[in-house]
Formats: C-alpha cells, sequence, structure tokens
C-alpha cells in the first residue's frame, strides 16, 4: 500500500470512513484495456484530484459517521462486492460535488435480464454526464505468469480475465438497443462510460521480489502474498503478531484499537490455520501481519491462506 495512501488512512477515527476513503483513493489494479477499448479507465491523477476535493468532507464524515453507518446498515450477509458498491453509492449521493442519476438499474428485454447499470451520474462542475461500472477484486497469482487467466480468486472461482470480459459487457450495455431505449424511456443523457477497478493482487510469497504484474496494470497497484496452509512454517515466527481479517477488513488497511483476544503470534495462527482446513470446503483466510505502535496496531503485510489443493 503506498506509504502516501497508508498516511491519509492513519489520520481517520472511524473504519468505516476509512474503508470509503480507501474505496476512492487507492490505486486501480489496471489502466488500460486496448483490445476492448470503448471505455474509459479511471486514472489515478482523477482520484488524487477526488481526494482532494473530498478531503474536508471526509474530515466531516469521521467526526459526524452517522448518515454513513446508516447507510451501510444491511440485513444478513453482505457480499464484499456489494458493499464496495454501497460505499460509491453513499459517495455519489451525498457528495456536493456530483448528481446521482441511476443505481443498480436491471434491464429487461420482455422477462430477460440484459445486464445491470451501477451508476450514472452528472459532475456539477463540467455538466458531463458518465455511465460507471466499478468493482473491487483480490485475486492470487497462480504461476507468476503475468496473464489475466492466472489470477485467481481466493476460493478458486473467478479470474482477471473472466471480470474484465463481464467488464466489458457491462460498460457496453447502454449502446445496446435495451439500452437505448432505457435512456429514452427515463430521459436521460447519453454518458461516457467509465470503469472503477479497484482491489489487491497477491504473489506466492517466494515470487514476491520477482512477481509478475499484469498487463496493462496501474502503476503502485496494491499487492499482498499467499501461500498454502502446509507453507505456513515458512513464516512462523514467534516474534510476529496476527490477526485474522474479517471481510470488512479487506476493504482498508488496519490502524486501530483492536481486541487484544484476536492477536495472535505464529503459532497460534498455525493451530487456527490446522483447524479451518480440516473442515471440507473451507475458505481461504485473510490475514495481517500488525505491530502495536504503543497507541494502536498497525498492519504492516497482508496475504492470504489457501487449502493445499487451491485453487481446484
Amino acid at each position: 500500500m503506498a506509504s502516501h495512501l497508508q498516511n491519509e488512512l492513519k489520520k481517520i477515527q472511524t473504519p468505516e470512513v476509512r474503508e470509503l476513503v480507501w474505496a476512492l483513493a487507492s490505486p486501480a489494479l489496471l489502466f488500460s484495456n486496448p483490445q476492448r477499448g470503448r471505455y474509459q479507465f479511471l486514472t489515478q491523477d482523477w482520484y488524487q484530484d477526488q481526494f482532494e476535493l473530498h478531503e474536508d468532507w471526509f474530515s466531516q464524515l469521521d467526526q459526524d459517521p452517522g448518515p454513513l453507518l446508516t447507510y451501510l446498515q444491511s440485513e444478513g450477509k453482505q457480499l464484499l462486492g456489494k458493499r464496495f458498491e454501497k460505499l460509491i453509492a453513499f459517495w455519489l449521493e451525498y457528495s456536493p460535488h456530483f448528481d446521482l442519476l441511476v443505481q443498480g438499474q436491471q434491464l429487461f428485454e420482455g422477462k430477460v435480464t440484459k445486464g445491470e447499470v451501477d451508476f450514472m451520474f452528472r459532475e456539477k462542475a463540467t455538466g458531463e454526464n458518465f455511465h460507471l461500472e466499478v468493482a473491487c477484486k483480490f485475486y492470487l497469482s497462480k504461476n507468476n505468469s503475468g496473464q489475466w487467466k492466472d489470477f485467481i480468486g481466493p476460493n478458486g472461482k473467478d479470474t482477471l480475465a473472466l471480470k474484465m470480459e463481464k467488464i466489458h459487457e457491462q460498460l457496453n450495455l447502454l449502446k445496446t438497443s435495451t439500452g437505448q431505449e432505457f435512456l429514452k424511456d427515463k430521459g436521460l443523457p447519453a454518458s461516457t462510460p467509465i470503469l472503477m477497478l479497484k482491489g489487491v493482487l497477491f504473489y506466492h510469497y517466494t515470487d514476491i521480489l520477482k512477481a509478475k504484474p499484469p498487463k496493462w496494470h496501474s502503476p503502485n497497484y496494491q499487492t499482498g502474498w499467499w501461500m498454502k496452509a502446509s507453507e505456513w512454517g515458512a513464516l512462523n515466527s514467534k516474534h510476529n503478531q496476527w490477526i485474522v481479517l474479517e471481510k470488512q477488513q479487506w476493504l482498508t488497511m488496519v490502524h486501530e484499537d483492536l481486541d487484544q483476544s484476536k492477536v495472535m503470534n505464529g503459532d497460534e495462527l498455525g493451530e487456527v490455520i490446522q483447524r479451518h482446513f480440516k473442515k471440507p470446503n473451507n475458505r481461504s483466510i485473510a490475514v495481517a501481519q500488525i505491530i502495536d505502535t504503543g497507541y494502536c496496531l498497525d498492519e504492516i503485510s497482508r496475504g492470504f491462506i489457501v487449502k493445499n489443493t487451491w485453487p481446484n
């Protein structure tokens, strides 16, 4: 994680506001897709400009996070991607700099769902209209090839290649006859299609120093490490401290007063790993290495522990 972003996140006391800032200000995974180039990737300069534009607003939210906390409330289990979308929805709806026109709109042809538009919004300063698709993904590099198909989800189901094909379809949805009819019926303007693709790419711990990035990767994209459960001994040290990350913590960095009972040394985490993967079909474990600064716990690295048969 870039040190500038780390420093900005450390200024924020409310974890949910920290998530919101991470969602907006963190580096993108990719900056281009020339083979499917009929849409724009939002650039790091754009994210930085938006962060600076909203810096005072973030500070106000940190002092009074009530509106954000209420907005993020949901019943039952919430998928990580949906939480990320909800953070971006809050930003577009409550920011003084945008008009949110459409959110999570499914388009139908008869009874058949043709796709869903994540967002349409207008930038007040310029009057420009945008169709925004958002995604936040966490992929593990299978064999350090750098190929999109070899960046695979922690549970072995999704790949960067498949996601980019899906994104291409979503960003062209409003150009289809169904999309054009939707715009006409709702009196909505033609909009520039743009993509916000955030997340983290993880490399096997033995490949960290020789990691091959994906084609058209963004500068300073965020990285971590991964290993199989049987390899845990390679990182185990009695001097290291660890926590198991809850899904919500994937969307930011650890910088807070945590329940000390959740902090483990390497042997304790090793026991957790053993118990976890003895159960059938157990999901991968996200962990963070932390240090105690004297007033809070700070993250210094993060990774995934996967089952020994991953990605099968």
